[in-house]
């Protein structure tokens, strides 16, 4: 779980959090600035966590905001946002993400 050390996490938490891993892999700085580094939860409410990544690049910030969608299972970012402003190389990462939440593939995320 690189910098995570998340003693009470589900299997559940554990394969969201090596799914968003993926989704992050080009930004490594975005997971300890989104999820707590002892507790399988977000370091922060979502609306702080967004509010805070205005700082960081559009790119980065729709990052967050996909990470924080996964985590929650919640789905506030439009499909239209990701095929516009993402690079070819998040791009990709984030359709990989996607092939990895089926339900089939959910469980192979935790043997990766």
């Amino acid at each position: 779980m690189s910098f995570c050390n998340w003693t009470e996490a589900t299997p559940s938490d554990k394969a969201l959090f090596v799914i968003i891993s993926r989704l992050l892999n080009k930004h490594p700085k975005l997971l300890p600035f989104i999820f707590h580094p002892k507790e399988p939860i977000l370091g922060q409410s979502p609306e702080i966590l967004i509010q805070q990544a205005r700082a960081f690049s559009s790119g980065e910030l729709l990052l967050v905001r996909l990470a924080i969608d996964i985590w929650s299972q919640d789905s506030s970012v439009g499909f239209m946002e990701v095929v516009w402003n993402l690079d070819p190389e998040n791009f990709e990462n984030t359709l990989a993400v996607l092939r990895m939440l089926r339900p089939e593939q959910k469980c192979r995320a935790l043997s990766s």
